[in-house]
């Protein structure tokens, strides 16, 4: 019997880089977005490539309220492992 959880679902994994709000050094993030919706990558890009420097976190809600479905957001924010789920 099939699981429910990932039928019909469209995922989408990035990797990007944006400075800390800080010091303003490399932060490298990994997001996993899965959702029914399609999300077009050309969409998806361009999001990342117009977003400030800004926490984590706010990325986070950003992403959510775009995007939609569930979402994680992973940093290596220097020596630091950070994980939001929204």
């Amino acid at each position: 019997m099939r699981s429910e959880e990932g039928v019909g679902m469209n995922q989408y994994k990035v990797f990007f880089s944006k400075p800390c709000p800080v010091n303003n050094l490399a932060i490298d993030y990994t997001l996993k977005i899965k959702t029914k919706n399609v999300v077009l990558v050309e969409d998806l890009l361009k999001f990342i490539e117009h977003l400030s420097s800004d926490y984590h976190e706010i990325y986070a809600d950003k992403f959510a309220h775009k995007f939609g479905g569930k979402q994680v957001l992973k940093g290596f924010h220097h020596g630091v492992y950070i994980s939001t789920k929204r």
